[in-house]
């Protein structure tokens, strides 16, 4: 798997947490999700996910993103602010969001090649290490790492690879860097016999082991033991139908429980629960018994729809070429769309049809049977014109 490839792998989550609340998620989530502080649109964060996989494999560069980013801020009706980096269409912003996903990536493909068996016999170790000048360096380094529990060799920050100190100093609870925003920290192999010399191992021991963590590890995680109460409430308050929680209390990206799903690999359902709670969206529709279950009724996808319903629209179709061809980033945008669609409409006395325009200039159009809490078609049309499902 490429840097490229784990960004896209990243389940997208929409929130209005800012940096301080996305520290509260644990951290193989905070990992395997594309987020970025304060930001909510779902299809906003998409294209960013899309074109920092571009970055990260040399198909576009900084001054692009920037460029294509700001284009789809302004498709999205997000406008220019104060110039901070609270402002999304900021060099400082944006810059931080390509810089962060991309190191990132980088990091753990480097990590990955670092920590295979032959790698761990030849170099067990590595050192903490500035690799990037910044104008403002923090200086706290050495105090972060010693309370991270970490040894220091005369200055040298080392540790084997192993060592649980990678994760307590990282921000973001990764082993690999980056540690923290615009940081300019990295890492530095260390071989056997300066490890050795070193203290941290001796001469016949055997090379440090690995956890065998999966990629997807941490998609789906047991919330900790007494913190139900109040994680249960916050996660579902801040993510909506992007994420559930079964009757185990394990919390799960159901993006990514749909990506799996037109794999073939994942579980035969994915319950997003209610989504509909806008007073304002609702109103539209006319019907009060109607309008009052769009408000109180969960949605359930199922392997077998998409299987018989979805994959059909995946290749355009209709008269005049109105439909677009869906792609699986599509498919990840039905929680989002579950969630906070652009519009909503009666189609029928237990149906209702809502929709989410797309950065691409299509209109993603879902149908949904309020009797029986599942969807009925999903497709792709040209955001021109009324969606009508089929």
């Amino acid at each position: 798997m490429t840097a490229a490839d784990k960004i896209l792998q990243k389940a997208l989550a929409g929130s209005k947490l800012d940096t301080a609340g996305w520290s509260e998620i644990q951290a193989g989530l905070r990992d395997r999700a594309f987020f970025s502080a304060k930001v909510e649109e779902a299809r906003v964060l998409a294209e960013a996910r899309r074109m920092c996989a571009d970055v990260a494999d040399g198909r576009m560069d900084a001054s692009e993103f920037r460029r294509d980013m700001r284009r789809a801020l302004g498709q999205a009706g997000i406008d220019p602010g104060d110039g901070s980096v609270r402002d999304l269409h900021a060099r400082a912003r944006l810059d931080l969001i390509m810089d962060t996903n991309v190191r990132q990536a980088r990091g753990w493909a480097q990590w990955r090649e670092a920590t295979t068996p032959g790698a761990l016999a030849a170099f067990p170790a590595r050192e903490f290490v500035r690799v990037g000048r910044r104008d403002k360096e923090r200086k706290n380094w050495p105090e972060r790492w010693a309370a991270a529990g970490g040894r220091i060799f005369g200055g040298r920050m080392v540790a084997l690879k192993n060592d649980p100190v990678w994760t307590r100093l990282s921000r973001f609870g990764t082993p690999y860097p980056p540690f923290d925003f615009n940081s300019g920290m990295g890492v530095h192999e260390i071989d056997w016999d300066e490890a050795v010399e070193l203290g941290l191992l001796k001469d016949d021991d055997p090379p440090p082991k690995m956890e065998d963590r999966g990629f997807n590890d941490g998609l789906s995680a047991k919330l900790p033991k007494g913190s139900e109460k109040n994680m249960d409430p916050f996660l579902r308050e801040t993510f909506g139908a992007q994420v559930s929680i079964d009757g185990n209390n394990v919390v799960h990206w159901n993006e990514h429980l749909i990506r799996d799903m037109l794999d073939g690999t994942g579980q035969s359902n994915a319950p997003l629960g209610k989504g509909l709670y806008n007073p304002d969206l609702l109103k539209a529709i006319g019907d009060e018994d109607l309008r009052r279950r769009a408000g109180n009724t969960g949605l359930t996808i199922s392997t077998q729809w998409m299987a018989t319903h979805a994959k059909k629209h995946v290749a355009p179709s209709g008269k005049g070429g109105a439909n677009m061809p869906l792609n699986p980033g599509d498919f990840e945008l039905i929680p989002s769309l579950w969630r906070k669609p652009d519009g909503v409409e009666r189609y029928s006395d237990n149906e209702i049809t809502i929709w989410l325009d797309t950065l691409d200039g299509g209109r993603l159009t879902l149908g949904v049977n309020l009797l029986k809490g599942s969807p009925t078609t999903f497709r792709k049309q040209k955001a021109a014109g009324a969606p009508s499902p089929a």
